[in-house]
């Protein structure tokens, strides 16, 4: 008997030795593997960040963050579908930072990266196969896109994720951990974008149709009311009055609170009408086709995993991706960057065909990474010729009511005349196209600017005059010296306008493209 128990110890011990070595290797892949994709997300996401010239959506924002200097709050319009948080990050940057073109990215930009990071410590931590989904974010053309664009889709996107990851571990454990995930992640989404209602009616649709036995196992009473305890209850305590003091200024603005509830009125008008922003039905489709293979495969997975029993996840998320898709393509109004708001619940999608149907079978395993390989690579066409190699092509679907890199050019040249000669800042500029955009931000650093328009009166003796091309005739018989002339393409889908600078004022030309007209000395 001694000498059985002696043998049975001996094989027990290099087994176990084996197992802790073959752990400790899978446990050193992981880490590989995550700063493998944690320095991919941040390369890709800040390399060539500033090449792509200014949007019209981010001199908005960041004209908003430098009215907040002067109030030192954000006032809530209930017209501008926005809510307060992006604002606040983007204002607090610039505090630190500094105005630049690289700080108005910075927020979405470090969002984007965080967005990976989310589902990389998932897979680290919780020892799971996240890692699929980091990898699909990590090579998206739109979410890297889109993650370098200052304006508020990827911050709203972030806690979308964050949201779906709650969601996602609630269906696997109801834990108190996973559902304070999930509040976050809607909590997040509501200081960020009115369309956070779009996600949770997307939401109730899924659960509706996922039936009774879903109800009971996930949204019972007897299962959530346990988790409900003190701490609970004072994080949620803390996040609504968090969610007050943004929405109400930090109290300068009380009304803000009760605007967060009738932006929706106008917000659904807009929606409905479409405001010049309408698209087709399938636009949405239409735009994955050309765009992102990985998604295309994820909708074929839905289209079949809405009908399957095998996996509740599986279904679950089916459901959840096409009712966002659905309810999406039947709002007229259309912007390409939603496009990031509709597809991470097919990478959820997925992620769990994957682990049901794949992970299964050494021959599908083969099969999948095959096809998702040519995905990738046809996704890498679209990664760099948008972002790097062409990410001012009006013709690609991604560029979106953009300024043009004459504008951009301009732009550069005002900043680097006020860095040689700050006094420059005092020149009269008659900001005098009806169409004003993005230049309220790029001129933010100018003290003697009028918007009265050209068509009323043109000042006289400005240093620069931005008019309607339509103007120009009238504005150069005015001039007493000579200017130099630059007809300006604002953005796409606009008529030019024309920017004349003084001379004596700017005596290198300010654009390649500048003409000298007006009066010249004898």
């Amino acid at each position: 008997m001694a000498s059985g128990n002696a043998e049975q110890s001996n094989t027990r011990i290099p087994n176990a030795n084996v197992h802790r070595s073959l752990l400790s290797s899978l446990q050193l892949g992981a880490w590989s593997i995550a700063v493998l994709i944690m320095g991919l997300a941040i390369f890709s996401r800040f390399y060539m960040l500033t090449e792509k010239p200014i949007h019209f959506d981010e001199g908005i924002n960041g004209w908003f963050s430098e009215q907040m200097r002067q109030s030192y709050f954000y006032k809530y319009d209930p017209e501008n579908y926005h809510g307060p948080l992006y604002f606040y990050l983007l204002n607090w940057c610039e505090t630190i930072f500094g105005e630049s073109l690289t700080v108005l990215r910075l927020v979405p930009t470090l969002f984007g990266i965080c967005a990976i990071g989310l589902f990389v410590g998932a897979g680290i931590f919780a020892q799971s196969t996240y890692f699929l989904i980091a990898l699909a974010l990590l090579l998206s053309p739109a979410f890297i896109f889109f993650s370098r664009s200052g304006i508020h889709e990827m911050p709203f996107v972030f806690f979308q994720l964050l949201f779906g990851l709650g969601i996602n571990e609630w269906l696997k454990q109801k834990l108190e951990k996973n559902l304070i995930i999930l509040i976050l992640g809607l909590w997040g989404m509501m200081l960020l974008k009115e369309t956070f209602a779009i996600t949770v009616v997307g939401l109730f649709a899924a659960i509706l149709c996922m039936g009774p036995s879903f109800w009971k196992l996930n949204l019972s009473p007897r299962t959530i009311k346990p988790l409900l305890n003190s701490a609970f209850w004072k994080l949620f305590f803390i996040l609504g009055i968090l969610f007050i003091l943004f929405f109400t200024g930090f109290l300068m603005n009380p009304n803000g609170i009760f605007d967060f509830v009738k932006a929706f009125i106008p917000w659904m008008k807009t929606a409905t009408l479409g405001n010049g922003h309408e698209k087709e039905f399938l636009y949405w489709i239409k735009l994955f086709w050309q765009t992102e293979p990985v998604i295309i495969l994820s909708f074929i997975w839905a289209l079949w995993g809405i009908f399957q029993r095998k996996s509740v996840e599986l279904k679950f998320w089916s459901l959840f991706a096409a009712s966002q898709l659905i309810i999406y393509s039947l709002i007229p109004y259309k912007t390409v960057w939603c496009m990031i708001s509709i597809s991470w619940p097919f990478y959820f999608v997925w992620y769990h065909g994957y682990l049901t149907y794949v992970l299964r079978s050494q021959k599908k395993i083969c099969v999948h990474w095959v096809i998702f390989a040519i995905a990738i690579g046809l996704s890498a066409r679209e990664i760099v010729k948008a972002n790097y190699q062409s990410p001012l092509d009006f013709d690609h679907p991604f560029v979106y009511v953009n300024s043009t890199y004459t504008v951009k050019e301009v732009q550069e040249n005002l900043d680097r005349k006020i860095v040689e000669n700050p006094i420059f800042a005092k020149e009269l500029v008659q900001m005098g196209m009806s169409e004003q955009w993005p230049w309220p931000w790029i001129l933010r650093s100018f003290k003697n600017i009028s918007y009265q328009e050209c068509a009323k009166e043109i000042l006289e003796n400005a240093a620069i005059y931005f008019c309607e091309d339509s103007e120009a005739a009238q504005l150069e018989q005015g001039l007493k010296e000579p200017y130099w002339k630059v007809r300006a393409p604002l953005r796409q889908t606009k008529a030019p306008s024309v920017i004349y600078f003084k001379r004596s004022v700017f005596s290198d030309l300010p654009s390649e493209n500048a003409d000298l007209i007006g009066r010249m000395e004898k």
